[in-house]
């Protein structure tokens, strides 16, 4: 799955994580972890980077800029 997704602890989360992955994966590639830091409070968001989740040819149309711009604010 492409989807990126958020995972909410049950009480408010005191801390959050991103999670990013690799040119690979996707951000289901976390999902065990991601479920696992939410049961032990933590809300966790993995999403899905520029240029992945379609073709591999899109990967080269995607500038560094762009991924730092689609990480930082979040």
């Amino acid at each position: 799955m492409n989807t990126p997704f958020d995972i909410r602890p049950d009480e408010p989360a005191k801390r959050g994580i991103l999670l990013a992955h690799g040119r690979g994966a996707s951000p289901w590639y976390f999902i065990d972890i991601a479920t696992a830091m939410a049961n032990n409070g933590w809300l966790v968001r993995s999403t899905l980077l520029p240029g992945h989740g379609t073709r591999p040819a899109d990967l080269m149309l995607v500038e560094k800029e762009t991924i730092k711009a689609k990480m930082l604010p979040l």
